[in-house]
């Protein structure tokens, strides 16, 4: 049987093994909840009653996603959002008291059954890649051996859709809705800035008709990459109507907020934030322009992201496939 007890100080987790007497520090007072010991007396039963190694290091996934998290938002200050998202909803609550190297490849596939039940494969599995960082991250910080999933697959991704994009009547209607934000909206449908770009532009970065989209320490392009990108007339329009706030371009607010703005005004047609870009490299691709300079200009770090639009390209399909008579 194992126990748990305090010293004022630090919890420990003890028990008899070969007639020994032993014990394990789980964590300081203050820092995890006696709930947590128990838990970890509990796995050590398990482990002890089966042989079934199961609190090999203590560290449970709980304690360490708060530190995960402090470096992540270090890191990547652009994305932290979405992935703290998913650690607080989903991860956590799921996977809180288990140890970090003790989670099985069998209670991963329950989770990811258990969510496919109710989201698409595309959120399941990028769940599944921000529960393998942040356990590969342990490793890497030399807190355990080895990742304990590191042969989990994410589920297979039968959806397959054109991205949503916006014709000229719809933007309209998007630009209609409100007086002030649609030039917001125009400026970005014309530029094909992300939404956290948006938020980050500085007048200073705008030299004549260019826009420098840089990435610093305090604002992170999604690739990590500076890009420049033409203005051209409808964004130099848009331009001259926003009234800058301060050194920014568009008003200091969180990216979930410029989405709610956004949200509201494109009510008559549907749609993301994010369809906004999609329209910018959908047109671009229609007009005819290479598909290798769309992703210079919308700042794809993958090639694979733009193909999605190649589809779109005047002719393509048709030249390519007239190629043969069979």
């Amino acid at each position: 049987m194992a126990t748990h007890y305090s010293n004022g100080f630090s919890w420990y987790v003890q028990w008899t093994e070969g007639g020994k007497r032993k014990k394990r520090r789980i964590g300081r007072v203050g820092e995890i909840t006696e709930a947590d010991v128990k838990l970890a007396a509990k796995a050590k039963e398990i482990e002890l009653r089966t042989g079934r190694v199961v609190l090999s290091t203590g560290l449970l996934f709980g304690n360490f996603v708060e530190q995960y998290k402090e470096w992540h938002a270090s890191e990547y200050p652009s994305s932290h959002y979405r992935v703290a998202q998913i650690l607080d909803d989903h991860l956590t609550p799921a996977f809180e008291f288990m140890p970090v190297d003790g989670i099985t490849h069998m209670q991963v596939d329950g989770y990811k059954a258990k969510r496919m039940r109710s989201v698409k494969s595309a959120t399941v599995a990028k769940e599944l890649r921000t529960l393998k960082a942040v356990i590969n991250k342990a490793c890497e910080w030399q807190l355990i051996l080895a990742n304990p999933i590191s042969h989990v697959k994410p589920p297979r991704n039968l959806d397959s859709s054109p991205p949503r994009w916006y014709s000229a009547s719809e933007l309209s209607a998007i630009y209609a809705a409100n007086e002030k934000r649609q030039h917001w909206w125009r400026f970005m449908v014309n530029t094909g800035l992300r939404r956290t770009e948006a938020l980050q532009v500085k007048m200073s970065d705008i030299d004549g008709d260019s826009l420098r989209v840089l990435s610093s320490k305090e604002a992170r392009t999604k690739s990590g990459r500076w890009r420049e990108i033409p203005l051209n007339d409808a964004a130099l329009e848009a331009l001259e109507q926003i009234t800058p706030c301060s050194s920014f371009l568009l008003p200091r607010m969180v990216p979930r907020s410029l989405s709610r703005h956004f949200t509201h005004d494109s009510a008559a047609v549907g749609g993301s934030i994010h369809c906004l870009r999609h329209t910018y490299c959908s047109h671009l691709v229609t007009a005819g322009v290479p598909l290798r300079t769309v992703q210079m200009l919308a700042g794809h770090s993958s090639f694979a992201t733009t193909e999605k639009y190649a589809h779109l390209a005047p002719g393509h399909m048709r030249k390519e496939a007239s190629k043969i008579s069979l």
